[in-house]
């Protein structure tokens, strides 16, 4: 995240107004120190928290410490509809079940397995609870890593017809592939949470063609746009889900920081809760009077060779 947006910046700041000074304070336990050292440096707006779990932390010391703060993912629903100082890129794990759950009756999904991570438990529970109530399909598990490692017949017997792998990019790899060694007939699915960090040249990882949905679009990626020129140039690397959603991010400060100019973080908290279109590179999202953002779906599956 922190490569993506001072690539932003720089680029931004070649080209646009109002100019964007960009401060780094490092997380490590509790946000509220990292909250007001940044205040304390003259932060108008704090970007950042990727994750569920350090999102609901940091948008209570947010609220507390009436800072407005804009989450580049930290999509479970527990944060969803609050009028409170948290404001985020990326559709809730609501938004995120109801299109997996629509691609698992597409592809005739009758029972699924999970295999979880235990870290992150907001996310992870948020969308596996918004898929279990959508009642379809059957779900079996969630799973540790460690109880599939141990492959006995009893759990080779379930032969589900998917695997939803949910957890960190690391984690869902290996995952990925113990699971689908376990259960060879079922189609495999990751979640949002599992491909953020993947790029096209890192799916083969995987072992197996598999199958995911997402707000953003890695084939809509335009190389003329000019931040992703900007980006190509500075790092030669593929534009990942993290590089896409710290873009709007960013965008939505600056849309903000134009209507406020010069004004104090009320201000910007009132301009940041107003209803917006931001237009990014690997998808568009509308954003609401709560700091919620929603967009379509894409849904993808990568066959082995291509996406």
């Amino acid at each position: 995240m922190f490569a993506a947006a001072r690539t932003y910046v720089e680029w931004h700041n070649r080209f646009r107004e109002p100019k964007i000074r960009l401060e780094v304070a490092s997380y490590f336990r509790s946000p509220v120190a990292e909250l007001l050292e940044l205040q304390r440096r003259g932060a108008e707006v704090v970007l950042g928290f990727t994750t569920s779990d350090t999102g609901l932390d940091a948008a209570s010391a947010a609220e507390r410490l009436k800072i407005p703060l804009i989450a580049v993912s930290a999509s479970t629903s527990m944060l969803a509809g609050k009028d409170d100082w948290f404001f985020r890129v990326q559709p809730s794990t609501r938004a995120d079940s109801s299109a997996y759950s629509r691609f698992f009756r597409f592809r005739n999904i009758g029972t699924l397995a999970v295999v979880a991570a235990s870290d992150n438990a907001p996310y992870v529970l948020a969308f596996i609870r918004d898929i279990y109530v959508k009642g379809s399909p059957r779900m079996l598990g969630p799973f540790l890593l460690s109880e599939i490692q141990r492959a006995d017949d009893a759990l080779a017997a379930l032969d589900p017809d998917g695997i939803l792998v949910v957890g960190p990019t690391s984690f869902s790899i290996w995952a990925s592939q113990r699971a689908t060694k376990l259960w060879p007939r079922a189609e495999l699915f990751l979640s949002l949470w599992s491909i953020t960090g993947l790029g096209p040249q890192e799916y083969p990882l995987l072992g197996k063609p598999f199958l995911f949905s997402t707000a953003f679009s890695p084939l809509a990626i335009s190389e003329t746009h000019p931040f992703i020129a900007a980006w190509r140039e500075e790092y030669a690397a593929d534009v990942t889900f993290t590089v896409d959603r710290t873009f709007l991010a960013l965008e939505l400060f600056r849309l903000a920081a134009e209507d406020v100019r010069r004004g104090n973080a009320t201000s910007f908290r009132e301009s940041l809760a107003m209803s917006r279109h931001i237009e990014g590179p690997g998808g568009d999202v509308i954003m609401d009077r709560y700091g919620d953002a929603h967009t379509h779906p894409y849904f993808f599956r990568w066959d082995g060779e291509r996406l």
